[in-house]
């Protein structure tokens, strides 16, 4: 029991101190129109753009991390990004109108919504 309280706090500081290291980040960019940053979870998580508008997911983060269509349990073939990777980038174009979730495959917890209206 001592050594899981120790890797809690270990990880209660850790997350406190990301979580000041991205703010001070954050700080500095500026969202551009249908963009989606990728830090420890997606921002904005809920996204709404007209039909046929491309998203672009950013990670700015030291983790690796995918955008997949779908939930994690169940996902789609609609997109699918591969390994993104710090700096790197995937855009995808939406063309029908619709509610499409999307997750982080490597942490399951990170998802999103892409609205897109006609």
């Amino acid at each position: 029991m001592g050594a899981c309280h120790f890797y809690a706090n270990q990880y209660s500081y850790m997350n406190h101190h990301w979580h000041r290291y991205c703010q001070r980040y954050l700080d500095n960019i500026t969202l551009q129109p249908n963009q989606v940053l990728i830090m420890h979870h997606f921002m904005p998580e809920n996204i709404t753009i007209s039909k046929g508008a491309t998203v672009t997911w950013v990670n700015l983060c030291h983790a690796v991390h995918t955008v997949e269509s779908g939930a994690h349990d169940q996902p789609t073939d609609l997109f699918d990004s591969g390994l993104l990777y710090q700096g790197q980038r995937f855009s995808y174009a939406f063309t029908e109108q619709g509610v499409y979730t999307y997750h982080c495959d490597l942490h399951p917890s990170m998802v999103g919504t892409v609205i897109v209206q006609g």
